[in-house]
């Protein structure tokens, strides 16, 4: 509780502290949001949560030890909290995904005897859907970071918590690959695009640094079909913690 709420209280800030213009908007800095949600891993290293046994592709079963409290965790944390809010932009996106990662991994836990961890996903998945009913498209209410740094936060304990880090991992997929492409325009690509004549055309021409580009950029795709996509991706993705 105390590592969801100083991440939260890191993303209210960032809120709290943005500037903006018609074209553009800033909070924190970069180099700063990775440094404040490092200090939000100190309570999961204080008490050594989870097993640091684990299977590593090509190495087998190993023991981490130390490594895994004083280099895993603080790194998970740090990057579960700083990734929600790439596919920001879209109305319903970061929640309809969260939606989904959150249910497939309570039922995951649930299964699997972790029932802590289950609480946990199913409680965020359940208040999710009242958000989510006011944040689907058109939205009346939006997201900013102080959901989706809880929502990182939250990623982070659950796989944590419930030993689960595989299916974390796993849930994590189209993150990962998001940050890749973000990775490609030093992050100054925006996720979202253009409103015209009904669907959505990408701020990049043709450029592919985010997922939803490879529909924007052909300016044939309404928002509801760009989100709705999304969340069906996330949800093929989330099948495979249940088969890996």
């Amino acid at each position: 509780m105390i590592t969801i709420l100083i991440i939260t209280l890191i993303g209210f800030l960032d809120d709290l502290v943005i500037r903006g213009d018609q074209n553009s908007s800033s909070g924190l800095h970069q180099w700063q949001k990775p440094l404040l949600t490092l200090t939000a891993a100190v309570p999961l290293m204080v008490v050594r949560l989870g097993n640091t046994k684990m299977t590593l592709p090509l190495i087998g079963w190993i023991d981490l030890g130390l490594a895994y409290t004083f280099i895993l965790v603080p790194l998970g944390v740090v990057g579960a909290a700083n990734m929600i809010n790439m596919f920001a932009g879209f109305n319903g996106l970061e929640t309809g995904m969260a939606l989904i990662y959150m249910g497939m991994l309570g039922l995951y836990a649930y299964t699997h005897h972790s029932y802590l961890a289950a609480l946990i996903a199913l409680v965020t998945f359940s208040s999710l859907l009242a958000f989510y009913y006011y944040n689907k498209i058109p939205a009346k209410i939006l997201p900013g970071d102080s959901l989706t740094y809880l929502l990182g936060a939250l990623l982070a304990v659950i796989a944590i918590v419930g030993n689960m880090e595989k299916a974390a991992l796993i849930a994590s997929i189209p993150f990962f690959i998001e940050f890749i492409l973000k990775a490609r325009s030093t992050f100054q690509a925006q996720t979202y695009g253009y409103w015209e004549k009904g669907t959505i055309h990408s701020l990049h021409d043709k450029s592919v640094y985010s997922i939803p580009h490879l529909m924007t950029r052909t300016g044939k795709y309404t928002e509801k079909q760009i989100v709705w996509t999304m969340i069906a991706l996330e949800f093929t993705v989330c099948l495979l913690m249940w088969v890996v």
